[in-house]
């Protein structure tokens, strides 16, 4: 049998396409991983947040596995082994993540008199206040904070037990907003608004709080209302305030 060799011309331009080729597929691979990031639109209610799987985003992916928590501060990134380290290492400007994962929590994670900064929790990032009478997340004499795509919730207490505790509270600031979350109980109030002026609350799903859904100032909500404070953006709300009933009983405090 007489064999064919082809032509160094014909090698190239097959190793060209078999570069090619790889480069497509590689490239293919790039927007299939992309795409599978979940990004909420307006229309949507159902959160990233309800996964259980608790999958790494791709800013911990190569991240070592014992930081739990980033600080982006201008181009520097920062790691910290627990969520209530970056809190409390927060600067004005800074944009703090969380990795996938649930954490509990025995003190409220707390920001006290910062600018501009954002906290954003990767995938399923569960954060769960074991102190009934602690806030999940107090923000105090702050502005322009964004805070997204958490689940924020306490521990279920007892029956002789009763949560006072809220699960964001936001104290003398301006411009908050909080977008893309699973806040439910057993926290007293969802969102307990004192002396904060223009929250934004965006794409939440605000459920079995306790006491109240919303409080802004003495203005208590189970359900989107008519406010000048508070701008509401396709939120759901259920379950709100299922202790009401023994509240005429002083059977329960008020959380505030």
């Amino acid at each position: 049998m007489t064999k064919k060799f082809l032509p160094p011309i014909c090698l190239l331009f097959g190793l060209i396409s078999c570069s090619e080729t790889a480069e497509n597929n590689s490239e293919s691979e790039i927007e299939n991983e992309t795409t599978e990031e979940v990004e909420l639109t307006e229309d949507e209610t159902v959160l990233t947040v309800a996964d259980e799987s608790f999958q790494d985003g791709p800013i911990f992916r190569d991240r070592h596995p014992q930081t739990t928590a980033l600080i982006k501060r201008n181009d520097i990134w920062i790691d910290f082994d627990t969520p209530a380290e970056a809190f409390d290492s927060c600067l004005s400007g800074d944009h703090i993540f969380i990795r996938s994962g649930e954490y509990i929590l025995e003190e409220s994670l707390e920001l006290w008199e910062k600018d501009n900064v954002v906290v954003t929790g990767e995938g399923n990032c569960k954060l769960v206040m074991n102190n009934q009478e602690d806030n999940v997340m107090w923000i105090t004499t702050c502005q322009d904070v964004v805070i997204r795509n958490l689940h924020c919730t306490h521990t279920k207490p007892s029956e002789w037990e009763q949560c006072t505790g809220n699960v964001f509270a936001l104290d003398m600031g301006r411009n908050i907003t909080i977008e893309n979350c699973n806040i439910n109980g057993c926290g007293a109030i969802g969102v307990y608004i004192f002396g904060t002026k223009n929250v934004t609350l965006k794409n939440n799903f605000i459920h079995d709080n306790s006491l109240w859904a919303i409080d802004d100032d003495g203005n208590r909500m189970q359900k989107v209302e008519k406010s000048e404070n508070v701008t509401f953006i396709n939120n759901r709300f259920e379950n709100n305030g299922y202790r009401q009933g023994k509240i005429d009983e002083g059977e329960c405090e008020s959380g505030e």
